[in-house]
């Protein structure tokens, strides 16, 4: 019993320390770890700040589609607009609903002109006449572009702004599947290149490469230009 009390006095006792061999100790566990400036101080848990860059890249893809919904409801509203084929000087003239005025080289490099309105469609004979023929109904010129051009567009890359005759253009790279859409059907996959006006969000210039840019099999360029202008779209034959 005698040696139980005389246990209990000593294990109640304060212990002696040195001092400051435990703050010393503190300190070195700090360094040690690298985190002496947190050392005394709460430790905050929870997921990490988000990146600054992941937070520019998705702001800047969220701007991209917004620009791409905007050109597709500018393009839907189009009522005309000239498309020219810089290469071959071929041009084609739209204006709603569904009326076309077509300049153009084939292969073999005759020249060929016409009108495709309705249900019909005129052209330029040779001997100077005009004939024509009765035709499918065209969809809507402005409604099948917009569908044609940005319908199942995926894999989008905002590639830089630039200057194109003046304006300031996004240029924005995408691609198509091959499928069924609306007004169309691709019947092969590609890639299209296109420069869409940062003010009307209209496109100044398209690009397309089947199967893809990287492999090329067919590229074809043009130009787009006279938005909502009178243009001669009336065809001799009506």
């Amino acid at each position: 019993m005698l040696a139980l009390r005389r246990l209990r006095r000593w294990w109640g006792r304060p212990r002696r320390r040195r001092a400051g061999s435990g703050g010393w100790r503190v300190v070195a566990g700090c360094l040690a770890l690298g985190a002496l400036a947190a050392c005394g101080q709460p430790q905050a848990y929870g997921p990490p700040a988000p990146s600054r860059v992941g937070y520019e890249r998705l702001q800047q893809a969220y701007a991209v589609w917004q620009l791409l919904d905007r050109a597709r409801d500018a393009t839907a509203r189009l009522q005309s607009w000239r498309e020219l084929d810089p290469e071959t000087g071929s041009s084609w003239d739209y204006a709603v609903p569904n009326r076309t005025h077509y300049r153009f080289f084939a292969m073999d490099g005759r020249f060929h002109e016409g009108y495709e309105s309705d249900e019909t469609d005129c052209w330029l004979r040779d001997d100077g006449r005009w004939d024509h023929r009765p035709i499918g109904r065209r969809p809507p010129v402005a409604a099948a572009l917009a569908d044609d051009l940005f319908g199942g567009a995926v894999r989008i890359v905002a590639e830089d702004v630039t200057d194109l005759n003046g304006e300031a253009v996004q240029v924005v790279r995408f691609s198509q599947r091959a499928g069924d859409r609306r007004w169309s059907t691709l019947a092969q996959d590609r890639e299209v290149r296109v420069w869409l006006a940062v003010d009307d969000a209209l496109p100044r210039r398209l690009e397309v490469a089947t199967p893809s840019f990287a492999a090329p099999e067919r590229t074809s360029v043009r130009v787009l230009s006279n938005f909502d202008e009178p243009l001669d779209v009336d065809s001799p034959c009506s």
